[in-house]
């Protein structure tokens, strides 16, 4: 079974936020806070405009976990 790099992409950068807690803006980290390589920058975009993703300034995201 082969798993495009796009879908493991999305998934660490979303496993990566849940499990460090970055569930809400009070909450949101930055990638590296995460664990997350910011070289994923297409993915981010990408979650972002899904809303999935979302931006709290200063480099720090949190997970809609409503959305995933």
């Amino acid at each position: 079974m082969v798993i495009p790099v796009a879908i493991i992409r999305r998934k660490k950068i979303i496993k990566g936020f849940i499990d460090c807690g970055a569930v809400s803006p009070e909450t949101a980290k930055t990638p590296e806070e995460a664990g997350v390589l910011r070289a994923f920058g297409g993915m981010f975009s990408r979650l972002e405009s899904e809303g999935i993703l979302k931006s709290c300034g200063n480099n720090r995201y949190y997970i809609n976990v409503d959305r995933v």
